[in-house]
């Protein structure tokens, strides 16, 4: 979904499949005023209604609604959430590269280990690559998106 910030009154373009003529789009528990736009892409847009916060975006069509999805977030006023997506390797030793994927990363970020800040973080919108500091110790951990 992009942009997945903004005001009542943003355009917003969502990617799937399935999606049908009767579609209705929801954020949160507030559905949009007007139908979505067909695109020739096969995404839709849609007008973002009233609210606050940060809310899930469903689509519903005949067939059912969809799940609510960290990359189906819509902050209202921003800014864009931060979406982790993915975690590799999950070990490993001091100084290797971890990379961390997602959406909404921004210039500036901090990755820790545990107490340890990383040594180098490489930033993009999409992923973080941080290497781990000397004291840190790789292991597999459950994870979950803030």
């Amino acid at each position: 979904m992009i942009p997945s910030f903004g005001a009542s009154g943003t355009q917003v373009t969502i990617k799937g499949r399935d999606f049908s003529k009767d579609c209705n789009v929801d954020f949160g528990p507030v559905p949009c005023q007007k139908p979505p736009t067909f695109n020739p892409d096969g995404t839709i847009t849609a007008e973002v209604p009233d609210g606050t916060g940060i809310v899930n975006v469903y689509v519903t069509n005949p067939l059912g609604t969809s799940p609510a999805v960290p990359l189906g977030q819509f902050a209202y006023g921003g800014p864009e959430p931060v979406v982790v997506t993915g975690i590799t390797p999950d070990r490993g030793k001091a100084n290797d590269s971890v990379t961390i994927s997602g959406a909404g990363f921004a210039k500036g970020a901090s990755v820790y280990f545990g107490k340890n800040a990383s040594p180098s973080v490489q930033v993009d919108s999409d992923k973080i690559v941080a290497k781990a500091p000397r004291r840190a110790r790789l292991r597999a951990r459950p994870w979950t998106s803030p």
